[in-house]
């Protein structure tokens, strides 16, 4: 008894009773990708590593050496990209409404005779008061100035083009939101400098007001088909016969044509059989190794992108190829005719459509 009393030995816990404390573990980021996701034939810049909106790899003259560089550049983007999609909404809206506003106002018209807007191209600058341009300067230097005061006051919420102006509440509370919202005003705004670059050049090339160009997108379609109906032309039937007659010459496909193309086609098969039966780890359907220019991919992710681009597009050709022949044995009519908008210039497909066949007084 007294030797049971004594006893100092250590009593073992049931293991159920052990508390068991789970220490999380931190999940690596996912490694960056070698080639630039939108040039996969080229190796991604090392400043473009995704972290901010609309960062897929593009800097081919490698103008971003480093981040600092990369975030004064986006500065830059995101400022010409809100001013490009006010002008990209304002230059067409001037075209159409600054006639007759300035008639209403008894002034001069800024726009000329051809409906086209004041611009570097386009002459006409002049028209614009000094004062206008003496506003506009001081409203973006006004801008320009808050913004750089906001970069530099080290806050770790802001990013390039954060100035913190958002009167209405549009802009998402979560992180997800913020980012889909980022995403969305840089993709519009690259759209819109391509755009107001496209405006320029269109109107200094046809000396057509852009509005007067694609009116369909800014006029009612009854004044625009009324306008392009009544504007001067005369089409007889004898058209619809000249039509006919071209037709009946036109020239057939040579057996030979069919010859090379089997050829061909059959000679690229046996290539393809006897390099899926080399028994290659590198072999995936399809790799029959031509890739004269060099745009594969070297790492595999890049691979694994272009291999679901070329598929999912070749899917779409299909589908494209059997409806051309299904639309052209249905309707008799060639795909370029039945879908004119894609392939002839606008006003030419108008003038078409509403003067086949009518005489116009």
């Amino acid at each position: 008894m007294a030797d049971s009393a004594d006893d100092t030995t250590p009593t073992v816990l049931d293991e159920e009773a052990m508390p068991v404390i789970e220490v999380p573990v931190p999940v690596a980021p996912p490694p960056l990708p070698t080639m630039s996701q939108s040039m996969p034939f080229m190796e991604r810049p090392a400043a473009l590593t995704g972290a901010i909106a609309g960062d897929v790899g593009f800097d081919p003259l490698g103008f971003a050496k480093s981040e600092s560089d990369l975030m004064n550049y986006r500065e830059a983007e995101v400022k010409h990209a809100r001013l490009a999609m006010l002008a990209a909404a304002g230059w067409p809206l001037s075209e159409v409404f600054d006639r007759k506003i300035a008639t209403a106002l008894n002034l001069a018209p800024a726009v000329d005779a051809n409906d086209r807007a004041p611009s570097l191209l386009n002459g006409g600058l002049g028209k614009v008061s000094p004062l206008y341009w003496v506003a506009c300067l001081g409203l973006a230097a006004a801008v320009d100035f808050y913004g750089i005061q906001k970069s530099k006051e080290n806050n770790p919420d802001y990013f390039p083009g954060n100035l913190g102006f958002d009167p209405f509440g549009v802009y998402p509370k979560d992180k997800d939101g913020q980012e889909r919202m980022q995403l969305a005003e840089i993709k519009n705004g690259r759209l819109a400098m391509i755009a107001i670059f496209a405006f320029a050049v269109q109107e200094a090339v046809s000396k057509v007001g852009v509005v007067d160009e694609t009116p369909l997108f800014f006029f009612p379609i009854a004044k625009t088909l009324h306008d392009y109906t009544n504007s001067g032309y005369i089409i007889i039937r004898e058209l619809e016969e000249e039509r006919k007659k071209e037709r009946k010459k036109e020239r057939k496909i040579s057996p030979l044509y069919w010859v090379g193309c089997l050829g061909l086609a059959a000679a690229v098969d046996f290539y393809g059989i006897q390099k899926s039966k080399e028994n290659n780890p590198d072999y995936f359907p399809g790799n029959l190794g031509f890739d004269p220019f060099g745009v594969y991919p070297k790492d595999k992710d890049g691979q694994e992108q272009m291999q679901l681009a070329e598929i999912k597009n070749g899917r779409l050709a299909m589908i494209a190829i059997f409806a051309f022949a299904v639309q052209e044995a249905v309707s008799k009519v060639g795909v370029v005719d039945e879908t004119p908008l894609f392939f002839f210039p606008i006003a030419k497909t108008l003038h078409d459509y509403t003067n086949s066949g009518y005489i116009l007084h």
